[in-house]
């Protein structure tokens, strides 16, 4: 058997597992672009709020939804390594199985991982249009559960 169709065959074994892992990485990448989200309306708030001269609320907006949302998106993005942490410790599994290098495994393991693949050119400002279609598109792509 070839090193490819070796690690094909063990990829295949795990394909539940990567389903799940993409799926983590889904809900992850919402997570974040949420928090991302409200971030950046709450900054366009204090921004305001300086622009009109209002100084004690934009100084309030700091310790109140900026605050919050700095730990919402630590948290989200928390979650997102140990979605990455769990793509790692499967590829290493397979590599072990497979007496393989990591490095050999990794790009076998990434295609079977739709949220892994590159996004589109011009894909990288935030529009919540095209985000919607963009994990639509992801999910259409999972097997169904």
């Amino acid at each position: 058997m070839s090193k490819d169709a070796d690690i094909e065959t063990i990829v295949q074994l795990y394909l539940d597992e990567i389903d799940k892992i993409n799926m983590e990485f889904i809900g992850c990448t919402i997570g974040v672009a949420e928090a991302i989200g409200r971030s950046r309306t709450a900054l366009d708030d204090i921004d305001q709020g300086l622009v009109e001269r209002k100084y004690h609320t934009a100084s309030q907006m700091g310790y109140g939804d900026i605050t919050s949302n700095f730990i919402f998106l630590q948290r989200t993005l928390g979650a997102l390594q140990n979605a990455y942490d769990n793509k790692t410790k499967l590829i290493s599994e397979i590599a072990y199985q497979t007496k393989k290098a990591y490095e050999d495994v990794e790009p076998y393991v990434d295609a079977k991982i739709p949220a892994m693949q590159p996004r589109p050119p011009g894909g990288h400002k935030y529009d919540p249009a095209t985000a919607r279609q963009r994990v639509q598109d992801i999910l259409n792509n999972v097997k169904d559960l």
